[in-house]
């Protein structure tokens, strides 16, 4: 499994894959008669009939000793799959390393032979409708076998087919089908047979979501990544995705609930921006009759934050039609909420001032991606030397007032209308803070983006379909979701990988338009 794509800081090694089988690995010359060379008839799909049936048929009279089927299966859908995409430059043995005496499976050198064989060489120009057409039937036959091998995961641990062998002949399907669709799309190949496959197991199975729970996952984490995500490139790149320290105790979750997203008033904690921090909260007798005051007139507050340290001051304006403001999306669980009062302390109110000054500086006066942010202080008293005229922000926790009970439904009946207006909405999520945008690769960004807290929240999600430009905020910068999209785009068209990623994240951003509205 060395060919997959891995996090900066990986929480583990590659998954080692064993090789069952015995040399010469594969010495069959058509991977569709395969079975039939190997008197295995009934993997063989004739006169119209169903394979899968076929298949369990047997299995349930006439058992295959498991380790025997694992042996077969890697040699004719694992290097069986090698030897039809590299033809004459297939070499078996270029694919077995072996330590301490045991062999296992590596594919450190398959990307560069799939580059060479399917892009660099104009292979597709000259068998394209056949090599399409035959590759399209050999995914197919993958999907169908080795979906059987799935079911005997209800039998007897000593009768179970070994899930790491499974996982290997999925991933290299699942890569094999996307370089070659990838191939004939540069080629303009028609489309009417894709080579496709399709998932047909659980992952992260047991093994690998008990290390994920150990490395701090959440249950409800783990279930949203099968449901969320399709490709095993993506789940297996979050797999190995470290969270942030200290980790949270998730025993009291299960897969439908995780007790740290859950505000209750009398428990909740407003946090400072530093542990360590003691200033107080920013307070306003006047700043909350102004909000509750044009709230009740149907207006949207929104505040324009001065001065720093001693000095600052957070008032009150109504928006209208040509007001540009930034409105800020986050997850209550971050402690960035005020349950009790319209209140924060005044490290945050700084912060968000400093973050603000550093998003309106680059979304009008863009600097090139991964361009580092000049060195701000992150206290009360710190000042930013980035001045703006006139900085507006909306933030629920100050604007939406949480008595008396009529002001509270008026903000809440207006809760679309600051992120549908907002000139940019800032997403703010403790744990993208620690990515730092500058060294990371967009895939990486986005799968963090899309695992994360912000996203599972459907209250935040839908702060993030109604803006008109959605940004991030990373450890050094923010950057435009549009942006990072773009680049995740054209890190898959040079590398396939990365574009098999792509097409899972396009999906979930389709997903959060299904609740958009006009």
């Amino acid at each position: 499994m060395d060919h997959h794509l891995l996090p900066k800081d990986p929480t583990s090694t590659e998954i080692v894959v064993p090789c069952v089988c015995k040399p010469p690995y594969y010495d069959g010359q058509d991977f569709l008669l395969y079975s039939l060379e190997h008197a295995k008839p009934w993997l063989v799909c004739v006169d119209g009939k169903d394979l899968r049936a076929q298949i369990d048929e047997h299995e349930n009279y006439d058992l295959t000793p498991i380790k025997e089927l694992e042996s077969f299966y890697q040699q004719w859908l694992f290097f069986g799959l090698l030897k039809v995409v590299l033809q004459d430059a297939f070499r078996a043995e270029d694919f077995v390393a072996e330590n301490q005496g045991k062999r296992f499976i590596t594919t450190r050198d398959l990307m560069p032979r799939l580059q060479r064989i399917w892009t660099d060489r104009p292979f597709a120009k000259a068998v394209s409708t056949t090599a399409q057409s035959y590759t399209a039937k050999c995914m197919s036959i993958v999907t169908i076998v080795l979906g059987s091998t799935e079911a005997l995961r209800t039998r007897p641990m000593e009768r179970q087919f070994d899930w790491r062998i499974r996982l290997s002949i999925a991933s290299l399907a699942q890569l094999i089908a996307s370089a070659a669709n990838l191939a004939f799309d540069m080629q303009g190949v028609k489309h009417e047979q894709r080579a496709s496959y399709l998932p047909v197991y659980k992952f992260p199975n047991e093994d690998v979501a008990g290390e994920m729970r150990r490395a701090g996952w959440c249950p409800s984490e783990l279930y949203a990544i099968t449901n969320k995500f399709s490709s095993l490139y993506s789940r297996y790149f979050i797999s190995k995705m470290k969270k942030p320290e200290p980790h949270k105790d998730h025993d009291q979750c299960n897969s439908r609930f995780c007790r740290w997203y859950q505000t209750r008033p009398g428990s909740y904690i407003t946090k400072h921006m530093d542990h360590q921090c003691s200033c107080l909260n920013y307070s306003d007798v006047d700043l909350d009759a102004t909000i509750r005051y044009i709230l009740a007139e149907g207006g949207l507050p929104i505040l324009k934050i001065t001065g720093a340290g001693p000095s600052l001051r957070v008032q009150a304006i109504e928006s209208t039609s040509e007001t540009k403001y930034i409105a800020i999306s986050h997850v209550w669980a971050d402690g960035l909420g005020n349950p009790s009062s319209n209140s924060l302390p005044r490290c945050q109110i700084a912060n968000l001032r400093k973050l603000a000054v550093a998003l309106h500086s680059k979304a009008f006066a863009p600097r090139k991606l991964g361009a580092p942010l000049e060195e701000d202080q992150n206290s009360c008293t710190g000042n930013s030397e980035v001045e703006v005229e006139e900085l507006l922000i909306w933030i629920d926790t100050l604007c939406c007032p949480c008595e008396p009970s009529k002001a509270k439904s008026n903000s809440i009946l207006q809760l679309r209308e600051p992120y549908s207006n907002a000139a940019l909405v800032l997403v703010l999520d403790a744990a993208l803070q620690t990515v730092t945008l500058g060294t990371t690769s967009f895939h990486e960004v986005l799968l963090r983006v899309f695992s994360s807290g912000w996203t599972s929240r459907l209250c935040t999600s839908q702060e993030g379909v109604l803006a008109k430009s959605l940004w991030f905020q990373f450890h050094d910068q923010a950057e435009d979701f549009t942006v990072l999209k773009d680049g995740l785009f054209l890190e898959g068209y040079k590398d396939v990988r990365a574009m098999i990623i792509y097409h899972d994240l396009v999906c979930q951003f389709q997903w959060l338009d299904m609740y958009k509205t006009e």
